[in-house]
């Protein structure tokens, strides 16, 4: 897991040295990308319509497997912030998985394995930060 942060200008630091505001920011950053996935995989729109007028889609499974890649990459910002008792990462976690409350219902599920996804590295390129 990363735990140094490179600025814009190539800078670098631990990422527990960050500012509140910084990491803030930088969960923000994670938070928008993912919030536009689930955006752009949970739209109303057919794809008939999407593509008649150039309207970026992505399956649900699709944007669900970026979102995790996404999420690996900002754990170690997430976690750092929870230390802290920052709410506004917290609240965009929240945000980004639609519940704060328990799960309930996947006890006897059969998961998927690592490395199910069929998304990969390669179609995250617009994600990534």
């Amino acid at each position: 897991m990363r735990k140094i942060h490179v600025t814009k200008d190539g800078a670098s630091m631990p990422i527990p040295s960050m500012g509140d505001d910084h990491l803030t920011n930088m969960c923000n950053l994670f938070a928008k990308k993912m919030t536009e996935l689930k955006s752009i995989a949970t739209g109303a729109t057919d794809k008939f319509t999407s593509r008649l007028y150039g309207i970026r889609t992505v399956s649900p499974e699709d944007a669900a497997d970026a979102i995790n890649m996404i999420l690996e990459q900002a754990a170690p910002y997430f976690m750092e912030a929870y230390l802290r008792g920052l709410e506004g990462p917290r609240n965009m976690l929240r945000d980004v998985y639609g519940r704060s409350i328990r799960l309930e219902g996947f006890d006897n599920t059969i998961l998927l394995n690592p490395g199910d996804s069929q998304f990969d590295d390669a179609d995250l390129d617009e994600f990534q930060l």
